[in-house]
């Protein structure tokens, strides 16, 4: 079983995804977290705040997170991860896409899809519910995260990706509610 989840920065999907995976929960998940530490990799090319990275710049650090994520997940049969593909062809709409040669826009569109189209289970953490804490990386504007929930809709009707909607509750409530729609 390959479960993403998927929403705007700072909606709680790490919160939930460590949760799920404590030994209050493991015996039940019995998958790994397949992530890519995007903090880590944005210290490595040197760039902190995300509303102050170049287009030239992010365009570097979302191949890099692509090729990694594409890697990390091709090792596992069954996983979850924090952010799902449609979150990276989000973030690549919104700082890359204009920045970006056709041909780099359409590989980047088809390897999201294609990699989207492996996960079983999608679950969507709305904006809006939990304040983004300022970590020296998340974007500060609550208006740049509803944008980015509109496009993450838009993509999912559009490749007609079935989703759930996490209620607006606390994490072990969450974590509770993702265990009942797996069954």
């Amino acid at each position: 079983m390959k479960i993403a989840f998927t929403g705007a920065s700072g909606t709680g999907k790490t919160s939930v995804a460590h949760h799920l995976l404590s030994p209050q929960f493991q015996t039940l998940m019995e998958v790994p977290l397949a992530g890519v530490d995007s903090r880590n990799l944005l210290d490595m090319l040197g760039l902190r705040r995300s509303e102050s990275i170049e287009d030239d710049q992010y365009k570097v650090f979302q191949t890099m997170y692509f090729a990694q994520k594409v890697l990390i997940e091709s090792e596992h049969e069954a996983f979850l991860t924090e952010r799902s593909f449609v979150d990276g062809l989000v973030y690549w709409k919104m700082h890359c896409e204009n920045n970006a040669s056709p041909s780099e826009n359409a590989i980047m569109h088809s390897l999201c899809y294609e990699q989207t189209m492996k996960y079983d289970y999608h679950f969507l953490f709305p904006t809006g519910f939990i304040p983004v804490e300022d970590d020296g990386y998340r974007h500060r504007d609550p208006e740049y995260h509803k944008k980015f929930e509109l496009l993450l809709q838009s993509i999912l009707r559009e490749w007609e990706v079935k989703y759930t909607v996490i209620p607006r509750s606390d994490v072990s409530s969450r974590a509770n509610f993702i265990m009942e729609c797996l069954g």
